[in-house]
């Protein structure tokens, strides 16, 4: 479950976000696409594989990859670990 904390602004693929996840229990940022940024099931799943892709690399520049799935058939989400 997620709360938000505030909008943070509005980027080239979605709306980002900061977030409190519950799961976590920490503050994260949540990129939120909406469903036409994946207009056909071929495009999610091509996403859902550069995401688990992704989630894999461990790097001091990258931002690690927590979280993402589908929300109501409209929207995919991934969540990242806010860096202060």
């Amino acid at each position: 479950m997620f709360k938000l904390e505030e909008a943070l602004g509005q980027r080239e693929l979605g709306e980002l976000r900061k977030v409190y996840d519950e799961k976590v229990d920490r503050l994260v940022s949540m990129l939120v696409l909406p469903g036409e940024a994946l207009p056909n099931s071929k495009s999610r799943r091509s996403f859902s594989r550069q995401f688990d892709a992704a989630r894999t690399l461990q790097h001091p520049g990258i931002v690690p990859l927590l979280d993402g799935g589908d929300r109501k058939s409209t929207r995919l989400n991934s969540s990242h670990q806010i860096i202060s």
